[in-house]
Order: C-alpha cells, then structure tokens, then sequence
C-alpha cells in the first residue's frame, strides 16, 4: 500500500511538473501581432466623395438639378485629380447654385426658417466634410506648404550638366492614423451645427430702420468673426506660451524686448559709438 501510495505521488508530482512545462512554453511563445488598420488617401477620398453625397441628396430634396449636377461634377474633378483648385471651384458652384435657388424661390423676401434646418445641416455637414477632406487628401499628393530653397536634389540633364532641383515634401501617408479620421468624422457635425446656432445670432432681427436687415446681419457676422477670431488667437497664444521651455520663454521674452525698447536701445548704442569714435579722433589729433 506505502509502494502504491508513493508510486501514485510520483506520478502526480510528474503530471504537474509536464503541465507548469507546458504552461511556461505557452507563456515564452510570442503571440501574434495584431493586426493593425492601414489608413491613407483612400479614405480622404471616401469621405469626400461622403459629403459630395450628403450635398447631393440636400440639394435634391430642394429641387434643384442643373446646379447639383455641376457640383457633382466639379466634386468628382477634385476626388479624382490633383488639382489644387478643386475645393474652391465647389465652393464657388455651390454658392451659385444656392444663391439661384434663394433668389428663384423667395425672390427678396426672407425665407422663414425653423430652429434647425436639417436640409441646411446637411448641406454644411456635407460642403465641410468635402472643403477639409479634400485639402487634407492635397497634403498627401501635392506640397502644400512653401518650398524649402535649402532642400534640394542633384539631378543629371541630357546634356549631362548637373542641375539642382528643389525638393517637394509632401506629408508622408504613414502618419494618418485611425484616431485622426476618427476625430475628423466627429468634428465635422459639431462645426456645422455650431454654424446653425450661429446663424440665429446673426439672423435676429434688429430694431434699426436706419440700415436694411440685411446688411446688419453683415455687421453682425463681421463683429462675431473679429472677436471671435480674436478671442481664440489669446487662447492659443496664451496656451502656447505655457508650453514653452525655458530656453524658448528667455528666447521670446528678448524678443519682446527688443520690440518694445528699439528705438531707446538704437539711440544709446549710437550715442555710444560717437562717443568712442569722437575718444579716438581726439587722441589721433594729440601731439
């Protein structure tokens, strides 16, 4: 009974030591990478052609074909080619055809409007989706930016004279990353209705008979534009500054004074050179 007892002990000791075996070669074997989502131009060009889309329909449901029918055509040029004119020719196509539609439906009469419009979100969510994505899609495909005169390439003519061109950079499509459409997507609806609730700012009616209505709603947007843009620029600044370090603090804080005592500091440094120049004239002329 002892011999069988401590056989059985054996065993099970053996079993154990083969399963933490096991257990340690499954640990130590590397596990599959996950697969990771590839995003580039093709889905700027899928959320163009998205906003295209939602135009589409908005501009259908008004009634209006010819002037869809150019957008839609003029939209497919700047999904499709590199021109670097494509968003503005939209946007001007699209403000025609709005402008032709207002004119034709209401004449000069003001339209009345509900709270919120869900043909006009639409037709904004749309127009932002496809002015943005399409400028983005250009940062990938062509330089946006200024060329750089310093980068430049050695290139061998024909002729076999060594040319120097300069160098276009464009953003590298290895950069998008999913979070970054992600964040695109959500934006967009929170700008276009933001545009809506706007609108009923610029849109109240002001007890002025001096100027005609519409032309206070263009003060209004104008005054709501430079404050606005004002506001956000202190913000920026302010936060800008708060990330610097301290070698960029002291680099910005001699230039602000520089800035502001120029003219002191150019007169007491002119002062300064008469003063060692009249010192050396006057001891070359000393007996």
């Amino acid at each position: 009974m002892n011999h069988q007892a401590t056989k059985d002990r054996a065993m099970n000791d053996q079993a154990m030591k083969d399963r933490a075996m096991n257990d340690q070669a499954m640990n130590d074997t590397p596990r599959p990478a996950v697969p990771t989502v590839q995003v580039g131009p093709i889905h700027y060009q899928i959320l163009c052609g998205a906003g295209l889309l939602l135009m589409a329909l908005a501009q259908f449901d008004q009634g209006m074909f010819l002037g869809n029918l150019l957008v839609a055509c003029i939209g497919l040029l700047g999904i499709l080619s590199k021109t670097r004119v494509g968003p503005i020719l939209v946007l001007l196509g699209f403000a025609a055809a709005q402008i032709a539609f207002h004119r034709l439906r209401f004449g000069d009469r003001d339209d009345v409007r509900p709270l919120l419009d869900l043909r006009d979100l639409l037709l904004a969510v749309g127009l932002l989706i496809y002015i943005t994505a399409n400028y983005r899609l250009q940062g990938l495909w062509l330089q946006i930016l200024p060329i750089d005169a310093r980068q430049r390439q050695a290139q061998r003519t024909e002729s076999g004279l060594l040319t120097f061109e300069r160098i276009e950079q464009k953003r590298a499509s290895r950069l998008l990353t999913p979070p970054e459409i992600a964040r695109f997507v959500l934006a967009v609806p929170l700008v276009a209705i933001a545009s809506q609730f706007l609108w009923l700012v610029v849109a109240r009616r002001w007890e002025l008979a001096v100027f005609p209505e519409r032309f206070l709603r263009l003060v209004n947007l104008a005054w709501l534009t430079v404050v606005g843009m004002l506001v956000v620029g202190a913000i920026f600044t302010h936060w800008r500054r708060r990330q610097m370090d301290g070698a960029a603090a002291q680099v910005c804080l001699e230039d602000t004074l520089w800035r502001e005592t120029r003219r002191e500091q150019r007169r007491i440094f002119r002062w300064l050179a008469w003063r060692r120049l009249h010192e050396r004239t006057a001891a070359q002329t000393q007996p």
